[in-house]
């Protein structure tokens, strides 16, 4: 092994969770998409800190600053599905870092949301109309992973 393979192995990882939160209504499924006030579209989410013990509790605190709702760790399902990723220079602090996504789906019956954390807008949205709204292709392509997920294991 030499010194770059050392480097990479010993690198820091930054693990992080997006949450696919729905409801089934008609017989149809909606998707809570918020606005953030940079702009772009996007799920629940973000990194883990210092003071979550597991990724499950990262995503419990990220929807309860994000949009204001206490959810149950029980009605977080890890999809096992992952996002492994370089950061860019978007975040200078985690440029050129590792980060791991972990993606959760949440069913949710909840109508009332607070806005926080740099959330504009909180809108359920179909599948499609989620489609597009989102502006990046590796979070759609995560969407529809998950969107898989929900359907084949009638997680709903």
């Amino acid at each position: 092994m030499n010194k770059t393979d050392e480097i990479k192995n010993t690198q820091e990882i930054i693990e992080g969770v997006l949450i696919i939160s729905y409801k089934k209504l008609n017989k149809k499924l909606y998707f809570l998409l918020l606005k953030h006030k940079g702009g772009f579209w996007t799920f629940p989410g973000g990194a883990k800190d210092n003071e979550d013990n597991t990724i499950k509790d990262c995503a419990q605190r990220e929807i309860k600053e994000e949009i204001g709702l206490n959810i149950k760790k029980e009605d977080l399902i890890d999809t096992g599905i992952r996002n492994e990723f370089i950061y860019g220079l978007e975040k200078p602090i985690r440029a050129g870092k590792k980060g791991i996504t972990y993606i959760f789906v949440s069913k949710i019956m909840e109508e009332k949301f607070s806005s926080f954390h740099n959330i504009e807008k909180v809108e359920w949205l179909t599948k499609n109309e989620v489609l597009e709204k989102l502006e990046f292709e590796d979070i759609k392509n995560l969407f529809n992973k998950a969107f898989d997920y929900i359907t084949k294991f009638s997680v709903f």
